[in-house]
């Protein structure tokens, strides 16, 4: 059942997190499955969706933010983000 899987993944999620001592918001979820993506959410964290298997425009609509490639994840706005400089809802297209 869809449902028991992502409860089993999002619990998934929230074991890694708290051995860093960090909180699910402060936590940047990379994912490139749309699964992925909604157990990361259901864990209370923030998500990029990597197009790399599946369309950018299905990534974008599902992740709070969206690339097409890991390469073009610049951490230089994940910093500004996670310091409340940029909103993470913008998407990046290469």
């Amino acid at each position: 059942m869809k449902t028991d899987k992502l409860s089993r993944n999002s619990r998934l999620m929230r074991l890694g997190y708290p051995s860093l001592n960090l909180k699910p918001a402060e936590c940047l979820a990379i994912e490139d499955t749309p699964a992925g993506i909604q157990a990361a959410k259901a864990a209370g964290m923030q998500v990029v969706g990597v197009a790399n298997s599946y369309p950018f425009h299905m990534m974008q609509r599902q992740a709070n933010w969206a690339v097409d490639y890991l390469s073009d994840l610049e951490f230089e706005r994940v910093r500004q983000v996670f310091a409340g400089e940029k909103p993470l809802v913008e998407s990046v297209e290469g």
